[in-house]
Formats: structure tokens, sequence, C-alpha cells
């Protein structure tokens, strides 16, 4: 994760950058370096709205158009805070439009970025690399419905290792290609006895009260 952030906001520098070599020639402007106190100013907003937005959340189960709104929003958010900061204090000597192009350029550039990074990654979970395993606690309609949607997707690189369930009948029942593999009474024994990444929870509201040890193992896990 802080790795993927460093090489954002190196983007984001090179954008402001490429935003100057890149600027309208019409438009008289200074050297360089007049406007090199903007640079830590920007960096610094972009890694605060790319956390907010969620951008470095798992991206397994995203899709491209995901990211290229969220990145457009942050440009677009970005630009306002900048500008509301030159019109607060009075910043006359700094064009606008070179502003709103350093934002478009970095979420360009970050775009580009995250498209590869996604493509590069589901080549490699698709055929059966870079996986994280799950363990489904419930067996209803939703958690059916979850489990062909990862067996669906082999590219989020998701594996099931099983489903378990309160109702001790249902244990050896094959649901939507996924195993009942215990009851919450096996749970713990479950959790210990393999590698499992994550437990996703799809269970009524009902069932909230019997999760709670369920939910501590996990955290001790």
């Amino acid at each position: 994760r802080k790795a993927m952030m460093a090489a954002d906001l190196l983007l984001v520098a090179a954008a402001f950058f490429l935003g100057f070599l890149l600027r309208d020639a019409s438009v008289d402007f200074y050297p360089l370096k007049h406007y090199l106190w903007l640079l830590a100013p920007i960096v610094g907003i972009w890694a605060a709205l790319l956390n907010s937005f969620g951008i470095y959340d798992s991206f397994r189960t995203k899709g491209w158009a995901d990211f290229v709104t969220a990145l457009l929003r942050i440009a677009l958010i970005g630009f306002i805070i900048v500008a509301g900061g030159f019109y607060l204090f009075k910043v006359t000597d700094i064009s606008r439009n070179f502003i709103s192009f350093i934002f478009l350029y970095a979420a360009g550039l970050i775009i580009i970025e995250k498209i590869v990074l996604m493509n590069f990654f589901r080549f490699f979970r698709k055929r059966g690399l870079n996986y994280r395993v799950l363990l489904i606690v419930g067996t209803g309609k939703r958690a059916e419905h979850f489990a062909g949607l990862v067996k669906k997707h082999a590219e989020w690189g998701l594996r099931i290792l099983g489903m378990v369930d309160e109702d001790k009948s249902k244990v050896g029942l094959t649901l939507n290609g996924c195993k009942v593999i215990g009851t919450f009474d096996d749970f713990e024994r479950i959790l210990n006895d393999n590698v499992i990444d994550q437990v996703v929870f799809i269970i009524p509201r009902s069932w909230f009260g019997k999760i709670e040890n369920m939910v501590s193992l996990c955290e001790v896990e």
C-alpha cells in the first residue's frame, strides 16, 4: 500500500512538471522556480484525497470504470480546493488553467497506472497465482450468489475454502459449487486447520448475536 501511494504521488509530481512543460505558449509564464512552492500542497491534497476515496483498498473486485470515476472526482475536488485557496489568499499570478491541467494530467497518469496494474495482477490470478482464500459464514441465497460471483470471476484471485452454517443438516451439501464444510461449532477448528485470508459473513441480521464469538476468533487469528 505504501509503495503504491509513493508511486502515485511521484506521478502527481511528474504531472506538475508536465503541466509546466505543456503550458499555453501564448500566456506569459514565470520561470519554474516561481511555481515550485505549489508542488508540496498539491501532492498533499492528492495524498489525502486518494486515501479518503479508498483508492488503496483491495481492487480485486473493482473495474477500471471505478478508478476512472474516482480519480476524475479527486482531480475536480483537488482543483476546487486549490482554486479556493487562491481566491481566499488572493493569489493572482498563477493561471487557474495551469492548475487544472496539473490535476487532469495527474488523474490521467494514475488511471493508466491502475489499469496496467489491474490487468497485470488479473493475468496471474486467472492462472491461480496471487490468490486469497475465503471462508463464507452462511448458506442463504445471498451467500450462494456471492459464491457464484467468485467462481465466475477468476481474475479476482479469490478461492472459497467452503461454507459454515448453524444447521448441522447442511454439512456436506454443495451449494452453487461451494461445499458446506462445518457448523458454527466447527469454526475455530476450521480456522486453526487451514490458511484463511478472509472470512465473509453473509447472514441474516437475526444471527448477529450468534457470531460474536466467531468475530472475536477472527480478530485473534
